[in-house]
């Protein structure tokens, strides 16, 4: 399981990854309650910057 995976839980279905680095990651991920597709990013905790 990755990172992605262990936090999508089942609502959310991994679509594709668009790009990693150290300190975020952002993914296309499908939207199973509100069928659609959505971007979600996801940062590191120790980054105090506001998204």
């Amino acid at each position: 399981m990755n990172l992605w995976e262990k936090y999508l839980g089942t609502t959310y279905e991994l679509v594709d990854v668009l790009k990693e680095s150290a300190d975020s990651s952002v993914a296309l991920v499908y939207d199973r309650a509100a069928k659609q597709v959505c971007v979600m990013k996801q940062r590191a905790l120790r980054s105090r910057a506001l998204y």
